[in-house]
């Protein structure tokens, strides 16, 4: 019992620290937070930052568009559970040395030689003396350069002590896992799912997720405006352990965290 006990708050602590890093940044750019005067432009990702964060309720008709639906194959999602959809800027953030159209050079911390953004990566530039930012997809790249299309992005724009670092669209959900002799019906053949097809934990029963706007008294299933959702407030149940013989069957291991989103704490 003693081990059962160590590996849920493994589990635990493992998605809550994962899942809370991404809540966090929803929305969030390396310069400054959002307001009604600061813009994110579409530049030549086609990424919808939209609000920043969005929900899905457990409702038949709220499925995620274009990305996972209800049902029981492997990495469908399982039917009244909610899920969440975040936009932010995810890992390292590096400032522009110099920029000399097509190509920014950045500048690097002590001890880091390469940027490492990922070759399919969209990557956002923001400047804090501007109100916007521009989400653009690199040409080429060294270790020390980022090359980028001139009609979406100018040295004018975006000069020296811009900020560079990767924008990214992550999906939160519960689905089937498809492991053999496991049911989606029962919590060992569901799996919590960051992104379709990419399984975090096993075993996990159940997943709501409730939401709390700037100015409200109470947490909803859905909010009327994602742009004012402040914090979200997550309750995921485990696969409960066995009963050892002659025990009753013990209680669901249960993870409820809140989680504000820290580009909309008032200053």
């Amino acid at each position: 019992r003693s081990e059962e006990l160590s590996l849920y708050q493994e589990k635990a602590r493992f998605v809550s620290d994962l899942i809370t890093q991404d809540i966090r940044q929803a929305d969030g750019t390396p310069c400054r937070k959002r307001d009604s005067s600061y813009t994110i432009n579409p530049g030549d990702t086609g990424l919808a930052w939209g609000d920043g964060i969005e929900g899905y309720s457990g409702d038949p008709n709220s499925e995620v568009p274009g990305e996972v639906a209800f049902g029981t194959g492997v990495a469908d999602r399982v039917a009244g559970t909610d899920a969440l959809r975040v936009t932010g800027t995810l890992g390292a953030v590096f400032s522009v040395l110099s920029c000399t159209s097509p190509t920014f050079t950045l500048n690097y911390p002590l001890g880091v030689t390469a940027h490492g953004f990922d070759p399919a990566s969209n990557l956002i530039i923001c400047n804090f003396d501007a109100v916007s930012a521009t989400l653009f997809v690199k040409t080429d790249s060294s270790a020390s350069t980022v090359s980028y299309n001139p009609a979406t992005l100018s040295c004018d724009d975006y000069p020296q002590n811009s900020l560079i670092s990767e924008a990214s669209q992550v999906l939160w959900y519960l689905g089937c896992n498809g492991l053999p002799d496991k049911p989606c019906n029962t919590p060992a053949g569901r799996s919590l799912y960051r992104n379709p097809g990419r399984p975090v934990i096993d075993g996990v029963a159940d997943l709501q997720i409730e939401y709390l706007s700037r100015d409200g008294t109470a947490y909803q299933e859905l909010a009327n405006a994602w742009g004012d959702v402040v914090a979200v407030r997550l309750t995921l149940d485990l696969e409960p352990p066995q009963p050892g013989a002659g025990e009753n069957t013990p209680p669901t291991p249960r993870l409820l965290q809140v989680i504000a989103l820290r580009n909309r704490i008032p200053l």
